[in-house]
């Protein structure tokens, strides 16, 4: 009889992100001098107390003491933390084996937590030489470059701690995205002067480095 054992496991990202989608590849050995027949291997993730069905990969007949390497694409994990990936070869028992009590083969596989980050690039003026009376706003770019979209929150902007109207809100930016944003108009006083503006001032948005979210100019 031939007897199917998976003996490995492969991930094509060691360590990565909630929700990022990651291919797994078993190398599933037949044992014995006997060759198997079509089956099915199934795929599991354990974490914490559940186990979640991920889904299944045709296994080919294997020769005599051979292995195939069988992948699973596309597969992607919502919580972050420690999983066990776990397959199962023949679970239903479609090929009469040697033994029966070896399909199964575990690997553990740590996902990073997807965070946001977020910070306001160099403050620009609109009026480089403004004369006193005129009037000026103010601009920046948000990036994120963190790796998960930032949501429901705000920028902004003021000039000698004085607030330039309303706070600019930002519905959603997304990883590795950008956003002009504008304060309104100030009425240019004479004298020195600071502008500054802050991103998600109040720590809405869980972050990397929550300490490069402001600028200033003078």
């Amino acid at each position: 009889l031939p007897d199917l054992v998976p003996v490995d496991m492969v991930f094509s990202d060691n360590s990565p992100l909630q929700n990022q989608m990651v291919d797994v590849t078993f190398r599933i050995r037949n044992v014995t001098c006997t060759a198997s027949a079509d089956t099915v291997a199934h795929v599991y993730d354990l974490f914490g107390d559940g186990e979640r069905y991920v889904g299944s990969v045709n296994v080919p007949p294997i020769c005599c003491g051979n292995s195939v390497y069988v992948r699973l694409p596309k597969m992607s994990f919502a919580e972050s933390g420690w999983h066990q990936v776990k397959v199962v070869v023949d679970p239903d028992d479609l090929v009469a084996e040697w033994s029966e009590i070896n399909q199964t083969y575990f690997e553990n596989l740590f996902i990073e937590e997807a965070t946001a980050e977020l910070a306001p690039q160099p403050i620009q003026i609109s009026d480089s030489a403004p004369s006193i009376g005129g009037s000026l706003n103010l601009s920046t770019t948000v990036i994120n470059s963190g790796s998960s979209a930032a949501e429901d929150f705000f920028v902004t902007f003021s000039i000698d701690n004085t607030q330039l109207g309303q706070p600019v809100y930002i519905a959603s930016l997304g990883a590795g995205a950008s956003r002009q944003v504008a304060s309104e108009i100030w009425a240019v006083e004479p004298g020195g002067h600071q502008a500054k503006v802050v991103v998600d001032g109040e720590s809405v948005v869980p972050e990397l480095n929550e300490l490069n979210n402001s600028r200033t100019k003078t």
